[in-house]
């Protein structure tokens, strides 16, 4: 249903392959990493105190707008994956887009430094 791509945006993103209709959920396996690996940061999504996930597949390469039409709905911590779902219709071609909200991206940016 989706395709990583160049985004106009920022650097690649998520592109729908065909119409997919609100609701739709898109799961992907993550891997865990201690927050000491600074260098994986920008790539990753909170997972608890002490780590920080990687999604595989598709699931890093969300961009973000505050226009966002996915949101992370689940977070399976015995099964390692995450779930994203469309919170609106998207047409063939169109970039889905995360809000990474302001604490998230406080964070990440603090970690950086």
């Amino acid at each position: 249903m989706v395709e990583i791509n160049t985004s106009k945006i920022h650097g690649r993103g998520v592109f729908a392959l065909t119409n997919i209709p609100k609701g739709t959920e898109l799961i992907c396996d993550v891997i865990l990493f201690n927050n000491n690996v600074k260098e994986l940061y920008k790539w990753s999504f909170p997972w608890d105190k002490n780590y920080f996930s990687i999604c595989m597949g598709f699931g890093s390469f969300f961009n973000h707008s505050d226009l966002h039409n996915v949101k992370i709905k689940r977070i399976d911590k015995n099964k390692l994956t995450k779930t994203f779902k469309l919170i609106k219709d998207v047409v063939k071609g169109e970039e889905l887009f995360l809000n990474y909200g302001k604490h998230f991206t406080k964070n990440i940016n603090e970690m950086l430094v």
